[in-house]
């Protein structure tokens, strides 16, 4: 109605073998290689039905982390295999075979909800999800975080980085590991200076604290895995400055020390906009009074995603 020049082409389907959804997969990628249009392939599905909020989180996750792969074999297992009432799966196993095929890397999670978040009746609920496929794969940095992560929630297991690192997770340096769940911060663990002699050993410490330690939130438990984007930051080694002439809030990171307490604020946070706000913020962290005489320090940051 609002664009007339829009064409859709709606293809129903409720169920099928893998087979012949692979195939559905195929044959769209197939038509948009050959017609060359620009074109957005939705799918349309609800998640779990009429199970319990705990349920409910659990066997949607378990559906949600393969779809995040692109792995539709792997979902259509994981629904057969723990009951998953996902009524759309069919649509969905189409669409990943064919993001797949026209070079799609990975899928990520932007909401999720049940009904019981809005009614409050958590004996029987419907899950709902929303997900954006991607093109580009993410980091080195952020596949160690994800996997250290993944590990000490399900296995309470701290992995071990390869012996052979590559180049950019071999050197010393302070990092720090973000997590957000659906765009809201869910943990943020780091060190300003290296305790390990690899940037993969320090990854994976500060990943299992920012799961599991950071004292603003309780433990990420397992159904929120899929829910959550991690950011690497790698820090340079902290330099001294005079004033606030030599910072930038969206360039430098900021620590503020007074005596024995020290506050530290990334870079290029939204919502901070200035050195003074950078400070302050600092200030409030480290538990620093607003008149009391404090060193400065800069630091850049190298993020990953």
């Amino acid at each position: 109605y609002f664009k007339p020049d829009i064409k859709i082409v709606p293809i129903t389907v409720s169920f099928g073998k893998s087979e012949t959804l692979a195939d559905i997969g195929y044959g769209i990628a197939s038509a948009l290689r050959e017609t060359r249009r620009e074109a957005i392939i939705i799918a349309s599905s609800d998640m779990t039905h009429y199970e319990s909020q705990a349920d409910a989180h659990l066997k949607d996750s378990l559906a949600l982390d393969a779809i995040i792969k692109l792995d539709a074999a792997e979902m259509l297992e994981r629904i057969q295999a723990n009951h998953i009432t996902m009524c759309g799966y069919a649509p969905v196993a189409a669409m990943l075979t064919a993001v797949k095929e026209l070079g799609a890397k990975r899928a990520r999670v932007v909401a999720y909800q049940t009904s019981g978040d809005i009614t409050h009746h958590l004996d029987q609920v419907v899950g709902y999800a929303g997900l954006v496929i991607e093109q580009t794969e993410e980091s080195a940095q952020v596949t160690l975080a994800r996997a250290a992560v993944e590990a000490f929630v399900k296995e309470k297991k701290v992995i071990t980085p390869l012996v052979e690192l590559a180049a950019e997770l071999s050197g010393e340096a302070g990092v720090f590991v973000s997590l957000k769940k659906l765009g809201e911060l869910r943990g943020c663990i780091g060190t300003f200076e290296a305790h390990f002699d690899n940037i993969a050993d320090e990854i994976v410490s500060n990943a299992v604290s920012s799961a599991a330690r950071d004292p603003r939130f309780e433990p990420v438990a397992e159904w929120e895995l899929p829910l959550l984007s991690y950011s690497v930051d790698v820090l340079t080694p902290p330099q001294p400055v005079e004033d606030t002439n030599s910072l930038d809030a969206k360039k430098y990171g900021v620590i503020v020390e007074s005596g024995h307490l020290r506050g530290l604020l990334l870079p290029d946070l939204e919502g901070v906009d200035t050195p003074s706000e950078q400070i302050s913020i600092c200030r409030q962290k480290a538990g620093i009074t607003a008149d009391a005489p404090v060193k400065l320090y800069r630091f850049e940051v190298k993020r990953y995603h």
